[in-house]
């Protein structure tokens, strides 16, 4: 039992799930650190000591939100499955992670939003890696490095911000949803890639 008047002990990964979770709601140009520190029940200088920046959270927020998307995509290029079948996994995958991490994810798109292009060497590794994997898989369907980038990119626009605007229940639960986007990724791709080959 934690000492009377002594701030609680927060760990790294609290920390972060806190920062996203306020970031998502005030907007990362409107919270200060104060409001992340008042939401865990800690001081300003607690937070300072492990992240000597607001820009740092966030760099974190995202970084955290890209490797697990990456442990859950990356099995996909050595696994025996077929094509369509390992693309199907990866859109499950996109909207699993937006389901366990919408705080984060809703940070990813207000940075979009915003149109900052600026990223840390971390995170742009880890959202080219990630990239790198869709890019991988797609390649069974269309071989043009190009045209895989815009194709990926529009698939993530596509794809990104459910976790937001789908209410389950209404008229799909969330599998239902998974279900739908990946046959549509899947009819969307193929179709491309049989009318390039005409």
């Amino acid at each position: 039992m934690a000492a009377i008047g002594r701030p609680p002990k927060v760990s790294h990964e609290q920390i972060i799930i806190a920062s996203a979770r306020i970031f998502a709601l005030n907007g990362f140009e409107r919270t200060r650190l104060e409001d992340i520190a008042t939401d865990l029940g800690i001081t300003k200088g607690a937070i300072y000591y492990r992240f000597p920046s607001k820009k740092l959270l966030l760099e974190e927020v995202h970084s955290a939100l890209l490797k697990r998307a990456l442990e859950l995509v990356k099995p996909t290029l050595t696994e025996k499955r077929d094509p369509i079948s390992k693309l199907r996994i990866l859109v499950n995958a996109h909207l699993q992670v937006q389901d366990e991490l919408p705080h984060h994810s809703t940070t990813w798109l207000q940075r979009i939003a915003s149109q900052d292009h600026t990223e840390v060497e971390g995170v742009r590794k880890l959202r080219e890696e990630y990239e790198a994997v869709w890019i991988k898989v797609l390649q069974n369907f269309e071989k043009s490095s190009k045209d895989l980038k815009l194709l990926t990119n529009l698939i993530f626009g596509a794809l990104n911000g459910t976790h937001i605007w789908f209410h389950p229940g209404r008229s799909l639960s969330r599998e239902d949803l998974k279900e739908y986007a990946a046959s549509w990724v899947v009819y969307g791709v193929t179709k491309i890639a049989g009318t390039s080959k005409k």
